[in-house]
């Protein structure tokens, strides 16, 4: 199973708004320094408990860092000594208000991913809703 680098670690990474702790960086299309990519949105009832957002953007290309055991790369448990790997997905998702949830859970949207974030063997939404990936 693949927790680490996934949708999942991702949108939990933006609902408690450390992705660059978690190792993803994101790089909004087209480019422009009004876009945010993923733009929180308040006051918004969607009929979901989570934060609201919308995808201000064409397309987030999203890169993840990792080390050793897909440890994020910036996570105290890496071994600063090793050289990190990247991999690179583009998340493309419907200009509509979408929720999540704090355990990265999505609601009511389906994104167009193209890359490892939705790789074949990634089960990680078959994971229970309160799965935490230290303990």
């Amino acid at each position: 199973m693949r927790y680490f680098g996934s949708e999942r670690h991702l949108l939990k990474s933006l609902y408690h708004n450390n992705t660059y702790i978690q190792s993803f960086s994101l790089e909004v299309f087209p480019k422009s320094n009004d876009l945010e990519g993923f733009k929180r949105v308040e006051k918004f009832e969607t009929g979901h408990s989570g934060k609201n957002y919308i995808l201000d953007c064409d397309s987030i290309l999203v890169t993840y860092k990792f080390g050793k055991n897909r440890y994020p790369y910036n996570y105290d448990l890496v071994d600063k000594s090793e050289i990190p790997n990247f991999e690179t997905s583009t998340i493309y998702g419907p200009n509509k208000i979408f929720t999540i949830r704090n355990n990265g859970t999505n609601s009511n949207i389906s994104f167009t991913i193209k890359g490892p974030l939705t790789s074949t063997d990634n089960v990680v939404n078959t994971l229970p809703l309160d799965y935490d990936p230290f303990r």
